[in-house]
C-alpha cells in the first residue's frame, strides 16, 4: 500500500484545478545505485482548466517546481481545508526525517 504520491486540489471556484506531482531528476535517478530506498527531489504542480475546450479541459501550466532539488519521500503528501473554509493548505513530507514542507494559497 501506498499512499498519497499525487493529489488535486481546486483553484478557487472557477473551474481551474491544481495537480501536484512528486517526481524524480534524472540527476537523482542516475545517482541512485540500486538502494531501494530513494527519494524524489522535485514536488511539480499543474494548473487544468476543466471549462476551457468544450469541458474536455485544457493545461493551461505544466510542470511548475515548487520543490527542487530537495530531498523528499515519494509518498506522505497530504491537504487541509485552511479554517477559512476556501483555501488549502499541502503537506509533503520530506525524505527520511520529520521535516514537512507547506505551501498554501
Amino acid at each position: 500500500m501506498t499512499t498519497q504520491c499525487s493529489l488535486i486540489l481546486p483553484k478557487g471556484s472557477s473551474g481551474q484545478y491544481c495537480v501536484f506531482i512528486v517526481g524524480v531528476s534524472d540527476s537523482t535517478y542516475n545517482n541512485v545505485e540500486g538502494n531501494v530506498k530513494t527519494p524524489a527531489d522535485l514536488l511539480l504542480y499543474n494548473v487544468v482548466d476543466m471549462n476551457a475546450n468544450a469541458g474536455m479541459g485544457k493545461v493551461m501550466q505544466k510542470n511548475v517546481p515548487l520543490i527542487a532539488n530537495t530531498e523528499i519521500a515519494r509518498v506522505g503528501m497530504m491537504a487541509c481545508r485552511h479554517a477559512n473554509g476556501y483555501d488549502w493548505w499541502l503537506l509533503k513530507q520530506g525524505f527520511d526525517t520529520n521535516m514537512v514542507f507547506t505551501f498554501s494559497n
